[in-house]
């Protein structure tokens, strides 16, 4: 009996696995790719605050020694990154998209990233992974470090009452400064508990036991200003650590830590990314400039391939400025913007002869960043489909690109309506 079951279990797998395949052909045979953009969040990085700052006085423990200076792509980062880049070298040859060693014709690919080390490194290393012998230039506009205004908030000046108006509403609808400082002091708790915050140096020397809400404030992109900011760098600090560090448990700083601990210390990193997605009108305004370039390297008929690198502010600015509908990121910590993760988009030609775009966001699970694991067909990164309120796809989960593009085309016009003429 416990062999016929293991041979009807065994079966069962191996049929599975030969649907999912001839899933998979049946839909390269039925649309066949014909162009890509890639908007890639950079990757696994050193923490944005050094540790000889004050980071160093908001806990009595030792930081992880990180190789690289504050920001950058740390070595895990580089390998992950390249990683991904093998991935889809190996899904654009098993789509026909690419072959074995390929060399781009001028003006025919395109890797632009923001002028910051860990987004240029990003985009090297992906290019490394897709296109080994290629020798990709990534391009970037400013010098190092310096901020390129298409891929961080652009800033506004001058909106109108219409602006002021609509943004005011999204900002009380998602609760108000005093429901923003609220939600974020009951993930920082987590934070001060593992910093062993009321023991620190900093809190010694400012009569404290936890970090304030009292100067809390909410100012552009959206930046939490006030000492929960301190908070919010501390807990980047600890998430970037977590990834970094070569540790099956939920340990930091010698602390056994809950999947909901962890969870909340990225819910602190993280606060002001929620914040982008509920003000939609916020985002319309400042990532014009990107969907603008987007837009222009999906209509480039010389473009087959575009991948660009920022932030996760922008890919989430991108989204909600599109109105994505709500999505869940299976075996992540992070609820919308992980590490390295890709909005994907593909156009591409049906056997009816009309055009479509499928949208994915592509993200390497928590394990496969703990683990720097190695991705392949058969160890894929993670792929969910996102949905864009008010438009419609097909049985195969497709939009007609013209409803896509027609949307794009609609959100950048948005944007002048927030000026007075």
């Amino acid at each position: 009996m416990n062999k016929l079951k293991f041979s009807l279990i065994f079966f069962l797998a191996a049929f599975l696995t030969l649907s999912s395949t001839v899933q998979a052909e049946n839909f390269s045979d039925k649309y066949k790719l014909e162009k890509i953009l890639i908007l890639s969040r950079h990757n696994l990085r050193a923490p944005l605050v050094s540790k000889n700052s004050v980071l160093n006085e908001v806990t009595p423990h030792d930081w992880f020694d990180w190789q690289v200076n504050a920001g950058d792509l740390s070595l895990n980062g580089a390998l992950l990154e390249t990683s991904m880049g093998q991935y889809f070298r190996l899904y654009l040859m098993s789509e026909k998209f690419l072959t074995e060693n390929y060399i781009p014709k001028e003006n025919e690919m395109r890797f632009y990233a923001n002028s910051f080390q860990r987004t240029i490194a990003t985009a090297q290393f992906f290019s490394s992974g897709m296109l080994p012998v290629a020798n990709v230039k990534v391009e970037h506009k400013f010098d190092v470090n310096e901020t390129d205004p298409i891929f961080l908030a652009a800033s506004i000046t001058n909106p109108n009452e219409n602006y002021k108006r609509r943004l005011n509403e999204e900002k009380e609808k998602s609760g108000g400064e005093k429901s923003f400082a609220k939600t974020l002091s009951r993930y920082v708790a987590t934070t001060e508990k593992v910093l062993d915050f009321k023991n620190s140096a900093y809190a010694k020397k400012n009569g404290v036991t936890k970090f304030s809400t009292e100067d809390f404030k909410v100012g552009e992109n959206p930046y939490v200003e006030g000492n929960l900011r301190l908070a919010m760098n501390a807990s980047d600090a600890l998430l970037m650590q977590y990834y970094e560090e070569n540790d099956s448990t939920n340990s930091l700083l010698g602390k056994k830590l809950t999947d909901k601990e962890i969870k909340d210390i990225a819910n602190a990193t993280y606060f002001g990314i929620d914040l982008i997605y509920s003000w939609n009108t916020w985002a319309i305004a400042h990532i014009n400039p990107m969907l603008t370039l987007m837009r222009d390297e999906l209509a480039n008929d010389d473009r087959r391939f575009t991948f660009l690198c920022g932030h996760d502010v922008t890919l989430a600015m991108v989204l909600s400025a599109l109105d994505v509908e709500d999505y869940t990121l299976p075996d992540c910590i992070e609820k919308k913007t992980p590490l390295g993760a890709k909005l994907l988009i593909e156009k591409r030609i049906g056997n009816d002869g009309r055009e479509y775009a499928r949208v994915n966001l592509v993200y390497q699970s928590t394990k496969q960043i703990k683990n720097v694991e190695t991705l392949d067909l058969n160890n894929p990164p993670k792929i969910i489909p996102l949905k864009f309120k008010g438009l419609r796809t097909n049985q195969d989960g497709l939009y007609l690109y013209a409803d896509f593009e027609k949307r794009l085309d609609e959100v950048i016009a948005e944007y002048e309506t927030f000026f007075d003429k």
